[in-house]
């Protein structure tokens, strides 16, 4: 398979699209240098995260409360390189998110132009001007970087089905995605389904070398991955994947007795001895105690799950301090209304055969949806899935602006 994934008609537009994505690119970024300024937003892992990009400036020990892994240092290297270069002054790292985030408008563009050029520039401006985007970019908080490494991935993981005999780019996929679990762990199974997918649609023999191809894809993540490995065996002796020694805890406050599918860790009463154990002990402690619960109240956890994956595609926020219900009233009508168009956007994407790009899209989304089912459930968790949101919902949009052209015009016509 060459060329670009879709064929499908495009829509005429009657200004040079590159003019309008660049005009759309420069308000998005304006709007998020804007609030960054007037209101920057700070939550409790921002501490943890402003502290770490810290001790990377300073040489320090990395350590944050006491805890060495804690978080994956992907986002605090980001912080501290912006840090570096700006005189150690935080807001920086707030305009350097805006700016990443006009790369990631740039990004979602590239993606949807190979469905037309309308659901391109569409689905940039759903991305340059969606609430939760604008929001994050403001907040020292690892979204907005690991949004923007992962849609690079996807666009490279796009050109990599459309010219598969092409091994730089298998590279340059496993660098990439090797860089998004730095930032974010919880993408790192997510490279299976969407190799397994590369794989499904391979064509005749086609699929021998995408198979070689996906295994030096996982070996070459697997390597990229081994100094932090290395570097927390050395420190703890034990579970050498570790990505993190917060998964533990992180996984009992989404399904211990007192779970409400929400943050709920300040509420957890820890035994005495958990005190006496080191960081990697009560990870594993934690995870223990999770797997017994999980184990022994499956209807439970069932229905948590279904909470969990309420609150991760609410519309409206549920935050305590953002529950304004003017605010929340708008962004009800509008995710709701984005949503729908996305479910178009699939039908529409099936019917005209353009089955590789949407599965690219829906693996990531079914894939952090299920993760999310699992642990704690939040409208930040979907931040990372907004842009192939987007997308899918331009591509709707723009089905219903062709059919309601097509109507206007042929009632004119018969009229005439």
């Amino acid at each position: 398979m060459s060329g670009q994934i879709s064929n499908t008609p495009t829509l005429k537009l009657r200004t040079r699209p590159i003019n309008l994505l660049w005009m759309i690119i420069l308000a998005g970024v304006l709007i998020r240098i804007l609030l960054a300024l007037v209101h920057p937003l700070i939550f409790p892992d921002s501490l943890d995260y402003l502290h770490l990009a810290k001790c990377v400036e300073h040489g320090d020990p990395y350590r944050v409360t006491g805890m060495y892994a804690k978080r994956l240092p992907g986002y605090p290297v980001f912080m501290a390189g912006v840090l570096l270069l700006d005189g150690g002054r935080a807001i920086g790292i707030l305009i350097c998110q805006a700016i990443l985030s006009g790369w990631m408008i740039y990004l979602v563009w590239r993606i949807g132009n190979r469905i037309d050029p309308m659901a391109g520039l569409l689905a940039a401006a759903m991305t340059a001007f969606d609430p939760l985007l604008i929001g994050f970019s403001a907040s020292y908080l690892s979204e907005i970087p690991f949004t923007a490494m992962f849609a690079f991935t996807l666009l490279v993981f796009v050109r990599l089905c459309e010219r598969d005999e092409r091994w730089g780019l298998a590279c340059a996929l496993a660098i990439l995605f090797a860089l998004c679990i730095y930032i974010r762990a919880e993408i790192a199974l997510c490279i299976f389904p969407l190799l397994i997918w590369y794989i499904f649609m391979a064509i005749g023999t086609q699929r021998r070398r995408r198979i070689v191809q996906s295994l030096v894809i996982v070996l070459m993540i697997v390597a990229g991955m081994m100094p932090w490995w290395i570097r927390n065996w050395e420190l703890f002796h034990s579970n050498f994947f570790r990505f993190s020694t917060l998964e533990g805890i992180s996984l009992y406050e989404s399904v211990y007795h007192g779970a409400t599918g929400g943050p709920r860790q300040s509420d957890i009463k820890w035994p005495a001895y958990m005190k006496k154990l080191n960081e990697s002990q009560r990870d594993n402690r934690w995870t223990a105690m999770s797997f017994q619960i999980i184990e022994h109240h499956p209807i439970r956890i069932l229905r948590l799950a279904v909470i969990k994956i309420g609150r991760t595609w609410s519309p409206w926020l549920h935050a305590k301090g953002f529950r304004n219900i003017w605010v929340n009233g708008i962004l009800t009508i509008g995710y709701a209304l984005e949503y729908l168009l996305a479910l178009f956007g699939v039908r529409r994407l099936w019917k005209r055969r353009s089955k590789v790009l949407l599965g690219i899209m829906l693996i990531p989304i079914f894939y952090l949806t299920a993760m999310h089912a699992i642990f704690l459930g939040s409208v930040r968790y979907r931040v990372p899935l907004i842009p192939l949101i987007s997308i899918l919902a331009a591509v709707g949009l723009g089905q219903l602006i062709s059919t309601c052209q097509k109507r206007c015009f042929g009632a004119r016509r018969s009229s005439g």
